[in-house]
């Protein structure tokens, strides 16, 4: 065998037998956390199977090897029974886990013929494998693709798969089709989420963007010795839990011993009832996480200026531009991208406001007030679930909706804002 062709051979079984093991490994994991929490038997039809599998444990009693299912040949000594009769049987949780321990050994098997063919061609050797650009890729990509498939992928299947039941964590899933759709497009509570929501990212985003932008500037246009320290003391915020940052606020902005209403009356202002006002506590919420979040915006922009080449200003300055037409002529347009990752990223972020509001106005029965003006869309998937009665397929359903939406509106912006181009590709 060529160096060549072995090396190409070793590398794609090696890396086909990692593959396979993750994914065994993973179907390990999961399938036998699935069997601890079991309780009720199968009802060994098709249609439970995928409730059983994925969606609920709790109809997948008796998970354990398989050793109860019989072999082909004797199943298949009754004619009456047909191969989807028998993979209805095998398909089952308590003969599923028979196909485990045959997958990882294939696994194995992949990367020992792998490694054999290694040695069998001359030239090739350990190190081939580490010096492979798209092997060491792949190596250092594995630990974080399980983490997305095993934390990510695995449970967003999953909301879906039960946004189509009607679940309470107590019995046994049904399936409802798009019944929870129609419950939650219909629900004026979901609805006056989404606005709530949409109010706190027109507060959050602009005024969020605006000043960091203006403070990344601000420290670019005076870099001494000072800007290092200043960025630091930036993002001390952003390291916050926003659970600690939440329960300050809690503190400062309190109507009677508040700092904030204590500075106010000493200046002749009128205390203000801030989170306890339904006009006034989704600005005071976004307020909160903009004073969290601002600096860690303003040291990403800040970086972006920083990839800008001075030769750019100078020539302007030559020319006769002001600061002004320099920053919008210059500086806007060669920020494009990192201003399109501010906004999608934050945007993405402000619709998934949960921690503030829940510490602020709390998260119990009562939460998201005053008089639901601060209950969000997460605050409404978790009041559905915990506070509702566990209306899991409710929730699900709320949560496919975000998801969408998300997704719509981070597309729009892709699209509208060229995100692909740049200025300063150009100039180079």
């Amino acid at each position: 065998m060529t160096y060549l062709r072995g090396r190409s051979t070793s590398i794609t079984l090696v890396t086909l037998g990692l593959i396979v093991l993750s994914a065994a490994m993973l179907w390990w994991a999961i399938y036998y956390a699935k069997a601890s929490t079991a309780t009720i038997t199968y009802s060994g039809n098709l249609a439970s199977l995928t409730p059983c599998i994925v969606l609920n444990t709790a109809t997948c009693t008796g998970i354990e090897t398989g050793n109860e299912y019989p072999s082909p040949g004797e199943f298949f000594e009754d004619e009456r029974d047909t191969l989807a009769d028998y993979f209805e049987e095998l398909i089952a949780p308590n003969g599923i886990a028979r196909y485990q321990p045959g997958v990882a050994w294939f696994s194995l098997a992949l990367i020992a013929l792998g490694i054999g063919v290694a040695f069998r061609t001359p030239g090739v050797s350990l190190n081939t494998f580490l010096n492979h650009d798209h092997f060491v890729a792949f190596v250092f990509i594995l630990p974080s693709a399980i983490g997305f498939f095993t934390f990510f992928l695995y449970p967003a299947f999953n909301a879906l798969l039960i946004s189509f039941h009607e679940w309470n964590l107590l019995r046994a899933p049904k399936f409802v089709g798009f019944e929870k759709f129609e419950e939650l497009f219909a629900d004026r509570r979901f609805w006056r989420s989404m606005r709530v929501t949409l109010a706190y990212v027109l507060w959050n985003i602009p005024i969020q963007t605006v000043l960091a932008l203006f403070i990344a500037v601000l420290l670019d246009r005076t870099s001494n010795w000072l800007t290092g320290a200043v960025r630091s003391l930036m993002v001390l915020p952003w390291l916050l839990p926003p659970v600690v940052v939440g329960l300050l606020w809690l503190w400062m902005l309190d109507p009677l011993l508040g700092v904030v209403n204590v500075l106010l009356t000493s200046v002749g202002i009128d205390r203000q009832p801030f989170l306890g006002s339904p006009d006034q506590v989704i600005p005071t919420i976004a307020g909160i996480n903009i004073w969290q979040y601002t600096g860690y915006t303003a040291v990403l922009f800040f970086a972006g200026l920083k990839t800008i080449p001075r030769e750019l200003y100078q020539a302007a300055s030559i020319d006769g531009a002001t600061v002004w037409q320099q920053f919008w002529r210059i500086t806007l347009p060669l920020l494009r991208p990192v201003t399109i990752f501010v906004l999608v990223t934050s945007i993405i972020g402000s619709f998934q406001v949960f921690d503030t509001v829940a510490i602020t106005t709390g998260a119990g029965p009562e939460g998201g007030g005053p008089a639901g003006a601060s209950s969000v869309i997460l605050y409404y998937i978790f009041d559905k679930i915990f506070n509702r009665g566990f209306d899991m397929g409710l929730a699900a359903a709320a949560s496919v909706a975000l998801f969408l939406v998300l997704v719509t509106v981070t597309i729009i912006q892709l699209r509208f804002s060229r995100a692909g181009e740049s200025e300063l590709a150009d100039y180079s």
